[in-house]
């Protein structure tokens, strides 16, 4: 029988999202969700709404650095999760930060948008190749990234198994490579450890509020690590989640662009 630790301490690092949905802001409604306890270390802020970004800026490395460092230092750290770090410096700066921190550590290399434009320049995503990721519990790109991340183009599933593979040798223990831009199989999520590997599949959801979804799965795989079930358990809880939640925000009418899933959906 798994130990279940009740109240895991998370971490989110990474962007805030002003319009709620995404990053920062849907990683702590996830952790709440999952009664966790979580905690933020903002990297950027953006003026951001159901039609798009429409501003941004940056932090500095040294804040990011300073926000880690004290809640670290004393509340303590189960498990955290990478998101948005737009460049070189504050890449290098969170690997150097958390290199010391005996955790689980979740790293979502976000480096494409939702227009498939490249939002972190290649000087960064060496560094996520030589520094972050071989600190990696698990990394977790979408199709885009890990195409990105592989020079493989990726249209099949045995497209995603083979740029799985390539994604270990950069150090991490597993990839999760998010499919939803998948053509074949546009619920499917695929993990890769050293020893196993699973494809998992969702039911297509008929609705454009699923701004936050990648945030939400990662951040959900945090949780359920954190609270010790195993690696293809948390997996598969993860993405009952992001099922859930989907579903749960499928019909609400939030801006009029791209809106959000509801990860509270068991207290409504």
């Amino acid at each position: 029988m798994q130990m279940v630790k009740e109240n895991p301490r998370l971490l989110t690092i990474g962007g805030s999202d002003s319009g709620g949905a995404a990053g920062i802001q849907a990683d702590l409604k996830t952790f709440e969700a999952l009664g966790s306890f979580g905690m933020s270390a903002l990297s950027m802020i953006t003026a951001q709404n159901t039609l798009g970004v429409h501003g941004v800026r940056l932090l500095e490395p040294e804040f990011l650095e300073q926000q880690i460092t004290v809640v670290a230092n004393d509340i303590g750290i189960d498990a955290l999760k990478t998101g948005f770090l737009a460049n070189k410096d504050l890449i290098e700066t969170t690997a150097n930060t958390i290199a010391t921190l005996d955790c689980i550590k979740i790293i979502d290399p976000v480096i494409v948008n939702s227009k498939a434009e490249q939002i972190v320049d290649n000087s960064g995503i060496q560094v996520y190749k030589d520094t972050l990721f071989s600190q990696a519990t698990v990394i977790t790109p979408n199709i885009r990234e890990a195409s990105l991340l592989t020079s493989i183009d990726i249209h099949t599933q045995n497209d995603v198994e083979t740029a799985a593979s390539k994604l270990l040798e950069f150090g991490s223990e597993t990839v999760l490579i998010k499919g939803g831009y998948l053509k074949e199989a546009k619920a499917a999520d695929y993990l890769l450890s050293h020893d196993n590997s699973l494809w998992l599949y969702g039911s297509a959801i008929d609705t454009k509020n699923t701004h936050g979804s990648g945030d939400t799965l990662s951040a959900a795989l945090a949780v359920y690590l954190a609270k010790g079930l195993d690696l293809f358990d948390a997996f598969k809880a993860s993405k009952d989640f992001l099922q859930k939640a989907i579903e749960a925000g499928a019909s609400r009418q939030l801006g009029s662009g791209q809106g959000s899933l509801k990860q509270n959906f068991k207290s409504s």
